[in-house]
């Protein structure tokens, strides 16, 4: 509104300048709302964006389909790799519908592992604390543990962990073997055994061999039982493990399809 207009308003009868001024001041009103809504959809896209920061848009996902034996019988488990740069997402579904979700930094450092029963409740939480150096476990058991170099939690995400990590021919790996749902750990290798050839899907692949046991020798002598993992030679994709399972029996998990996008 423009000086003259004022003056015209000014020179009114009282109840006309009111009504006027009403007038405008509703004109005024509802620019500021136009405005405001104006500025919302302006602002609303970069709020998203702000939002999604620090949240892993995942960029590859592996889905591994696997067949398992426990000795007792069949059944399918399945394990999904999430990618995003740095970041790792591993979910392993087991025959039983149990869940591990475990996050990674830097593609081999753990930082949170989620147990999660059939029923969908979580019942196990580990949270490695590189600030304060420990690992924190919760839920069923209770307790903390020094965070030291080369120690990974007993889960389904070592089938990916060692296709990260791997000695290799003539080398042997050590490293701290963290079994949380059993409040415990041990030192365990892992070794190169040889290359061989395995048929996966119909498919006949090159693979290497890798042998896992208790690293001392003393512990050795109480359980003298290995557990091999075999890895595709070329792009070091997952192919099968065999060991003793929680039923004491010889378990064999094989891949039996794999999709990427």
């Amino acid at each position: 509104m423009i000086l003259k207009d004022l003056l015209k308003i000014a020179d009114m009868k009282p109840q006309r300048r009111k009504d006027m001024t009403a007038v405008h001041n509703a004109i005024v009103s509802r620019s500021n709302q136009a405005d405001e809504v104006c500025l919302r959809h302006v602002l609303f896209p970069f709020m998203v964006l702000i939002l999604l920061i620090g949240q892993p848009v995942f960029a590859i996902t592996q889905n591994y389909d696997m067949e398992i034996d426990t000795g007792d019988g069949n059944g399918r488990q399945s394990m999904i790799v999430s990618t995003n740069n740095d970041h790792v997402e591993v979910i392993v579904i087991d025959h039983k519908k149990e869940k591990n979700v475990v996050q990674f930094k830097n593609k081999t450092e753990f930082q949170k592992v989620e147990y999660v029963n059939g029923e969908g409740k979580k019942f196990l939480e580990v949270v490695y604390d590189y600030v304060h150096e420990k690992i924190n476990i919760s839920g069923n058991v209770n307790n903390e543990y020094p965070l030291k170099e080369s120690i990974y939690d007993n889960n389904g995400s070592l089938f990916y962990l060692f296709s990260q990590i791997f000695p290799k021919k003539n080398e042997t790996m050590t490293f701290t073997l963290l079994q949380s749902k059993l409040d415990r750990k041990v030192g365990m290798y892992l070794k190169q055994v040889c290359e061989e050839e395995l048929t996966i899907g119909g498919k006949k692949l090159n693979a290497i061999k890798y042998e896992m046991g208790l690293s001392s020798k003393i512990t050795a002598a109480f359980w003298p039982h290995k557990y091999y993992y075999w890895y595709s030679a070329n792009d070091r994709r997952f192919l099968k493990y065999e060991g003793l399972g929680e039923n004491k029996k010889i378990q064999t998990i094989r891949l039996v399809n794999y999709k990427e996008n």
